[in-house]
């Protein structure tokens, strides 16, 4: 929240000042995000190949690897897992 306040909206706030109006305005949110206690959505997919969730991995781009990969949604399968040079070349 503070770095939104900060970068979105250019406002010079205290860290400190935003950390105690979040416990003032949402004390139950702040337990939960401090315990790690989230709420689990559920999930519905109509059938295979409705949904894909595609994502990559870039922590290990300043070592040359880039890994993407793919999982449909409804069976939760890989439909792809690649190892490159790069995400962005597929050479």
């Amino acid at each position: 929240m503070w770095q939104i306040l900060k970068q979105k909206y250019s406002f010079t706030v205290r860290r400190k000042d935003v950390m105690l109006l979040m416990r003032e305005v949402d004390p139950s949110g702040i337990e939960n995000r401090l315990r790690r206690r989230f709420a689990r959505r559920t999930y519905h997919s109509l059938g295979p190949n409705e949904v894909w969730h595609v994502d990559g991995y870039d922590k290990l781009k300043p070592f040359g690897i880039g890994i993407s990969g793919c999982i449909d949604g409804f069976p939760r399968k890989i439909m792809w897992l690649t190892c490159g040079k790069s995400n962005k070349d597929p050479n």
